[in-house]
């Protein structure tokens, strides 16, 4: 019944008298919260690791030193198989040098509180640390290269968003179409940037990517029918958070099983 009204919304008519049967329709939204958190966390991270740096190591710009990075939980392939697997999960918090920090930053500030205000705190949460870890999963099963970087987690709220979008996307009117198209062009500049460039780990973009756009499927909100009524409503978020929590563990069990096939396979 859901599906079938927001498949087939269409605008009111241009002719239409102002306020006459149209139905006036506000969605949910959250204040974001973990946005900010996470933001605060990779560049508490950061400023935390050039200062051991500099007081214990006695190495000025630390966090692009590859060595250095690797003491403290980047993704390198023959320690995660060697049982740490903590590192699909830390290295999403580190990043190597500002440039790199300022622009993982950067991106989060502008995506994750959209992402936030129409999943709601925990959902968002949930999509972010799950994609993060599947980034460095795939990248872990197909790229031998030293990496870190929160970008996976970010590409996966790319991914949530895009699910979202394509969704509900009648619901905002043109600006729906117009915000489905800017996502899928930003995915598509960084993707073939990542392929080009030779710097940048693509699998880990796409792991994010995909991962996060099945978790925006799964999680999306799932808003109930409008009621037959003209005026002003919001339409209530009926997602069961029993449903939220197996989707977390499903996710997270994917995550445990990727990193044992790798172990398997000598990665």
């Amino acid at each position: 019944m859901t599906q079938d009204f927001f498949e087939t919304a269409t605008p009111a008519p241009s002719d239409a008298e102002p306020g006459a049967g149209v139905m006036e329709i506000s969605l949910p939204t959250h204040k974001p919260l973990w946005s900010y958190v996470l933001i605060g966390v990779i560049v508490a991270v950061w400023l935390l690791l050039e200062l051991i740096g500099w007081v214990v190591f006695d190495v000025r710009n630390a966090t692009q030193n590859g060595q250095f990075m690797l003491l403290f939980g980047a993704k390198y392939n023959a320690l995660i198989t060697a049982g740490e697997w903590w590192r699909l999960l830390t290295a999403a918090f580190l990043h190597f040098g500002l440039f790199h920090l300022l622009m993982n930053s950067f991106s989060l500030s502008q995506l994750g509180p959209q992402v936030e205000r129409f999943f709601g705190r925990n959902r968002f949460l949930i999509i972010y640390l799950l994609a993060g870890l599947y980034g460095n999963l795939l990248s872990y099963l197909f790229s031998p290269s030293l990496s870190a970087g929160a970008s996976g987690a970010i590409f996966g709220l790319l991914g949530a968003f895009i699910a979202y979008l394509r969704r509900y996307r009648k619901l905002f009117g043109a600006a729906g179409q117009q915000m489905l198209r800017s996502m899928l062009m930003v995915v598509g500049f960084n993707l073939v940037y990542g392929f080009t460039s030779g710097v940048v780990d693509n699998y880990a973009h796409i792991g994010g990517l995909v991962a996060g756009f099945i978790l925006g499927e799964l999680l999306r909100p799932e808003y109930a029918p409008p009621r037959p009524v003209s005026g002003p409503q919001v339409l209530a978020d009926v997602r069961d958070a029993a449903h939220t929590r197996l989707v977390a563990g499903l996710g997270l069990l994917g995550v445990v099983l990727g990193a044992g096939l790798g172990t398997l396979l000598g990665r």
